[in-house]
């Protein structure tokens, strides 16, 4: 009966599908960094990097959303005043992101001059 309950414990099923998620993205990892080889794996995390900087940038605002959302699930019109704000932090986000992108094209500047980063800007945006 305990094992039963312990197995169909929502937040212990949430927690081991993180790990086990954790653990599928470091084996991926390994094997991208073996197929690429050393260039081409300088490349993939230099943009990398950039997308968890825009990852970062979010403020915490999807597990804030989640929560609220839970607390508040009842009141539909709460919900849909939280989701509203964050599509419109993201939209603001978005919009400062891709003026920035057209910055560094029409100015030509390069973050880094080890890799052609600059190819990738439009993917880095759109991402």
């Amino acid at each position: 009966m305990k094992i039963k309950l312990f197995l169909t414990n929502k937040i212990l099923i949430y927690l081991a599908s993180r790990y086990v998620s954790y653990g599928v993205q470091f084996f991926v990892s390994l094997i991208i960094a073996a197929k690429m080889g050393p260039y081409f794996l300088g490349i993939y995390g230099f943009i990398t990097l950039i997308l968890n900087y825009c990852a970062v940038i979010s403020f915490g605002i999807p597990a804030s959303l989640n929560v609220l959302l839970v607390h508040h699930k009842a009141q539909e019109n709460t919900c849909g005043n939280y989701i509203g704000n964050a599509l419109l932090f993201y939209t603001i986000q978005s919009l400062l992101l891709f003026v920035l992108y057209l910055v560094l094209v029409i100015s030509d500047i390069e973050i880094d001059n080890n890799y052609p980063i600059k190819e990738y800007y439009l993917l880095i945006a759109i991402i």
